[in-house]
């Protein structure tokens, strides 16, 4: 419900004044416009972009509004269902409306004007030529870690700092954000800045790249997929270092960084994943139109149904989303599976020390148990996910 309701039938409401309107036909959606408020996007159709115009410009009442509707757009119409049409828009489409952000906690510490002199000597790296150099030689460079360090054999983990890995780690997960906004200035959009918060459980670094909604398809598919591009070639970087230097903290630097780029291939949440198959697609609200789309998937199996299985489309898409859905949460185990053998090793050997150094093992200890918090996090999503599928097929 909207916060205007005790305005009506009173004043009108006040929209924004950046709203902007853009055809919405580079998505998939030739009768519809994109609505721009700030950092935010809908889609809407041509009567509800009509009256938003129409809101833009003076209007004594409701009554007003109605008459201007009828005469200039020919929609008929009375003040009564113009308040309820009011009531039913985005309440991010008015001036008073609060700043949502996907982040309960955020920073916003790299300003744009310092982004951009970061990205400007770097606009070559998305050459083509260039690119799939880097990308093979990143290929090439995985395969040889893979087939020579399964399961970490010839690898002693005792000897890892891993304080100095994880902030490796985490230098490539920048680098990552670095390489989104490189690629939005490089297609002429507007890039805000980089910060870090705190998204669902997870600490994340986050570009401000939403201007990319104005550039082509294509184009901010490459946005999506810049971050993951950059953190590549910086793990290539690591993994020469690694084979010059055979050192175990660099490896498990490796490890870290490429567990985070594998991690934002999940299209369960917003991440790169998700903005990636929705760009791809031209299906915005991915989440919405695919759980919609599975309900009705899972119903036309049913004998007798009468309701008409989905689109070659959507069922691809569904594929798509469950593969790297899948790609994600197996990464996951993986990942909690070795980091929790690894530190229940480190508690052991630590305890098997003459001089137990009790500060070593209560970071394990919490590494631990945070290994612990998230991983029930992450099982009651993906479980919330599954039951919403079938809730009401």
């Amino acid at each position: 419900m909207s916060t205007y309701t005790e305005q009506l039938p009173g004043n009108l409401p006040v929209l924004r004044p950046d709203l902007e309107f853009q055809s919405a036909a580079e998505l998939g959606y030739p009768d519809k416009m994109m609505i721009i408020a700030g950092q935010r996007y809908f889609l809407a159709d041509q009567i509800t972009v009509s009256l938003l115009r129409l809101l833009q410009q003076p209007q004594s009442s409701y009554e007003a509004l109605a008459l201007a509707m009828q005469q200039q757009h020919a929609v008929d119409c009375d003040a009564i269902s113009l308040q309820q049409q009011i009531l039913a828009l985005p309440g991010g489409l008015w001036a008073d409306s609060p700043v949502r952000h996907p982040f309960w906690l955020r920073w916003h510490f790299l300003p744009s004007a310092w982004v951009s002199l970061i990205v400007r000597p770097l606009q070559f790296l998305f050459q083509i030529p260039v690119a799939v150099v880097l990308l093979g030689c990143f290929l090439i460079s995985s395969m040889w870690l893979i087939f020579t360090h399964w399961h970490g054999h010839g690898t002693d983990w005792h000897q890892t700092q891993w304080g100095l890995a994880l902030a490796l780690g985490l230098s490539g997960t920048l680098l990552h954000e670095l390489g989104h906004c490189a690629a939005a200035q490089r297609f002429g959009g507007r890039q805000q800045g980089i910060g870090i918060g705190v998204y669902w459980f997870w600490p994340v670094f986050y570009a401000e790249v939403h201007d990319a909604w104005r550039l082509t398809r294509w184009q901010r598919v490459t946005v999506d997929a810049g971050g993951l591009y950059f953190q590549a070639v910086y793990v290539l970087g690591l993994s020469l270092w690694y084979r010059n230097s055979a050192d175990a903290t660099v490896l498990a630097a490796i490890w870290i960084s490429t567990t985070m780029m594998l991690n934002t291939l999940n299209p369960v949440m917003k991440f790169d994943g998700y903005w990636m198959l929705s760009d791809a697609l031209k299906l915005p609200n991915l989440h919405q139109q695919l759980l919609t789309e599975s309900r009705c998937w899972v119903q036309s199996l049913q004998p007798r149904s009468g309701v008409a299985a989905p689109s070659r489309k959507m069922r691809l898409s569904l594929l798509a989303f469950v593969a790297l859905a899948g790609l994600f949460f197996g990464n996951l185990i993986l990942f909690y599976g070795n980091m929790t053998g690894i530190q229940m090793a480190a508690l052991t050997h630590g305890f098997a020390l003459p001089e137990t150094d009790w500060l070593a093992i209560s970071g394990h200890a919490l590494l631990l148990i945070l290994l612990s918090v998230i991983a029930m996090m992450t099982a009651l999503r993906l479980a919330r996910s599954m039951v919403s599928v079938v809730k009401e097929s």
